[in-house]
């Protein structure tokens, strides 16, 4: 969440939500300081409520390749879930430290 003076230059919401979503959050920028506690009631309610899957690849190249990444949801139930994933990762290289732009995608609603 950031609070910010639309006037200033120097203060980039631009980037903040770029980095949010390469990262797999979002971004929200309240207008008015009203709007602060039902962001951050909506914050711990997403903390409160997340759940962290973990995949290993049946590729086990080193080659540093790039590497898409697909998430599907399958909810009998039909409930409105959010599922925020990267969209894709570099495949770790045994003649390289990695690089480190990893784009992200937030998927809401039903599958």
């Amino acid at each position: 969440m950031s609070l910010y003076d639309p006037s200033n230059r120097d203060q980039k919401p631009r980037v903040l939500r770029r980095l949010s979503k390469t990262s797999g959050g979002e971004s929200v920028f309240p207008k008015e300081l009203e709007q602060v506690g039902p962001i951050c009631h909506s914050i711990a309610a997403d903390i409160r409520n997340q759940y962290l899957l973990a995949c290993r690849s049946s590729n086990t190249k080193r080659d540093g390749a790039f590497r898409q990444v697909r998430v599907l949801l399958d909810t009998p139930t039909k409930r409105n879930l959010v599922v925020r994933t990267r969209e894709c990762y570099f495949a770790p290289s045994d003649t390289s430290a990695g690089r480190a732009s990893i784009k992200n995608v937030e998927v809401t609603g039903e599958p």
